[in-house]
């Protein structure tokens, strides 16, 4: 027997240019990854890992690593979730053309949402990759 679910229909999303990350904002390939870490700078917390390289192109673009030494896989998604939204809400603050992977640490599964935070700002302030550093 089958149960019925809701017949109520999902919200749909805004259509508003902050919502969700853009494909160009995203670094993708392989190749742009081994450049990070090979001619890359590289901060260390106590969650994260934030690694900047220049770009040849104008824009920003920026990768999430969550390995499996992180968790179970609802674990290392959620941590991915976390991470890609603090990058997105904050991207203006960046500074045009780098390159950026931050990579997670196994104690950011149980981290908050704003230790992360607290951490990715204060990273990235030594790295000097917002705007006004």
């Amino acid at each position: 027997r089958r149960v019925s679910r809701s017949t109520t229909p999902a919200t749909p999303r805004p259509e508003s240019p902050d919502c969700g990350l853009p494909r160009e904002s995203r670094l993708r390939s392989g190749r742009e990854h081994g450049l990070v870490r090979l001619t890359g700078r590289h901060q260390h917390g106590h969650f994260l890992r934030i690694g900047v390289s220049e770009s040849p192109l104008s824009t920003t673009r920026a990768a999430v690593v969550v390995s499996r030494r992180v968790g179970s896989a609802v674990v290392r998604n959620r941590v991915k979730r976390r991470l890609r939204e603090i990058y997105r809400l904050r991207r203006s603050l960046l500074k045009p053309g780098l390159l950026l992977v931050v990579t997670a640490k196994p104690s950011a599964a149980t981290a908050s949402s704003h230790s992360l935070l607290a951490e990715w700002l204060r990273l990235g302030g030594r790295l000097s990759i917002f705007t006004g550093s």
